[in-house]
């Protein structure tokens, strides 16, 4: 999910550089949602491995759905073996990357070399150095997303059925990481954090996902059912940025749902790891209000190294109360109302 946000920019850029040109996007169907429709995005095209493009077959099925469309120029986010390939044996003319793996000359046209310091900066900013290659630019970078008229009118029903008022701020908690966070906070320090957050007279509300069953549970016995979403198999990502769209604020770690609620212009209090390669100057929220907080370790790891690290479970470090005082600062800025910037 986060991937596919972080490229949004991208497609902006090259609408806004060359207005007439036709934008595709080729992604997993788990993703597909994010971008139909898009401002941005002309079509999208889902590369699926395990079903309709499995196998030789599947995949040159794949390569002719793109060879359909008559790309002129490839530009290759994140350069794999599956993507390079397709789009060479889909006709595509000028397939454009940057890296230095030999698969990428094998399939590409163009492979280049980052500017120095690329690991410093934010993956919007790299992603948009692929867009120059092309001589796209924007003006405004800004994550981008598209709510339906039914995605919305199911957040409309959601918050009405849980008695949520429209003028009342919400905060929401993502405790869940999807696998895609090495360390994580421990569910006990959101629980807290929302016993002190209503207390302070806020609704809170809690997004869990499907595979975190377990997380599930434990907000179910602290806080009832009431206060969960997207705990359900059927929500769609369109219906969870329909519902992330009504927060005030999103509270969680480095994950896709950040990124969404980044897109969806919500200002965010973002947990970071103290690893090297998850810095919040690459990954954290762009475009909105932001608080970060970290551990606070006096070393940046390589990796986590588990229970060999003297700081291992570090995330537990983290204060309930700085994170009850971010959200609290956030509040006091005067964004309870803020302009979801990334929605069109």
């Amino acid at each position: 999910m986060g991937d596919v946000l972080l490229a949004t920019p991208v497609f902006q850029a090259l609408k806004e550089s060359y207005p007439g040109c036709w934008v595709g996007a080729l992604v997993r169907p788990a993703t597909v949602s994010l971008l139909q429709p898009h401002p941005f995005v002309d079509e999208v095209i889902a590369d699926d491995p395990t079903g309709a493009h499995e196998g030789w077959k599947g995949f040159w099925r794949l390569a002719g759905e793109i060879r359909s469309k008559h790309a002129d120029v490839g530009l290759v986010l994140w350069p794999t073996r599956r993507n390079m390939k397709a789009l060479y044996w889909g006709g595509v003319s000028n397939i454009l990357s940057f890296g230095r793996r030999p698969f990428q000359w094998m399939w590409g046209d163009g492979i280049f070399r980052r500017r120095l310091g690329h690991l410093r900066r934010h993956e919007v900013e790299n992603n948009l150095e692929v867009a120059g290659l092309v001589g796209a630019s924007a003006f405004r970078p800004l994550m981008t997303i598209s709510l339906t008229e039914e995605d919305q009118k199911f957040s409309y029903n959601f918050y009405a059925h849980h008695r949520v008022k429209v003028a009342e701020k919400v905060v929401g908690l993502f405790p869940g990481h999807g696998g895609s966070a090495v360390l994580k906070v421990p569910l006990s320090t959101y629980v807290q954090v929302a016993v002190e957050l209503r207390q302070a007279g806020l609704k809170v509300m809690v997004g869990v996902g499907p595979s975190e069953r377990a997380e599930t549970e434990a907000w179910h016995r602290a806080f009832g059912q009431s206060a969960t979403l997207w705990s359900d198999p059927d929500w769609s990502l369109g219906r969870l940025a329909a519902a992330i769209s009504r927060w005030n604020v999103f509270v969680g770690m480095s994950t896709g749902p950040m990124h969404l609620a980044s897109a969806l212009g919500v200002p965010v209090v973002s947990l970071f790891t103290p690893i090297d390669g998850n810095t919040p100057r690459r990954w954290g929220p762009w475009g909105v209000p932001s608080i970060i907080l970290t551990p606070g370790l006096p070393i940046l790891c390589p990796d986590c190294f588990g229970n060999r690290c003297p700081y291992y479970n570090c995330m537990s470090r983290i204060p309930v109360a700085e994170i009850v005082q971010a959200v609290g600062q956030i509040l006091s800025r005067s964004h309870g109302d803020y302009p979801h910037r990334g929605t069109k």
